[in-house]
């Protein structure tokens, strides 16, 4: 099972959603080819959202540095990531961790408990840019 990854018009974001899914190499994969083929065919930078309820990670993708690389390897194309939907303390550390440690968001990691949250913050103006992006 894959990640669901669609560009939402309404607000002009990304979204993949790992609900209900234990994220391994291959979702990350095919999820970072997803949102970044979607990405290229828009005609300007967007948001990315990403749905983490009830997910889990494969810990060897945070250990070996394999989350790190992706997540740099997609900020080229969006402002950069929003996260949102995890109570998961392990899963959150871990998709933290590398945002923070390689400054790819300034010392944000963008993570909020709901979507209808994270949008608001995006239009408050309280979400940094991906420092990886122009």
């Amino acid at each position: 099972m894959n990640a669901n990854v669609y560009y939402d018009q309404n607000e002009e974001v990304i979204v993949a959603d790992f609900t209900n899914l234990t994220i391994t190499r291959d979702i990350i994969d095919r999820a970072v080819a997803d949102a970044r083929e979607l990405a290229w065919r828009l005609p300007r930078k967007v948001w990315a959202f990403a749905c983490y309820r009830n997910s889990k990670m494969d810990q060897e993708l945070v250990s070996s540095g394999y989350y790190d690389r992706k997540l740099a390897e997609f900020q080229d194309c969006v402002h950069g990531i929003i996260r949102y939907g995890s109570e998961e303390s392990s899963l959150m550390l871990g998709l933290r961790t590398p945002t923070v440690a390689y400054h790819l968001q300034g010392s944000r990691s963008n993570f909020f408990a709901t979507k209808e949250e994270a949008l608001t913050a995006l239009r408050r103006g309280e979400i940094l840019f991906s420092q990886v992006c122009s």
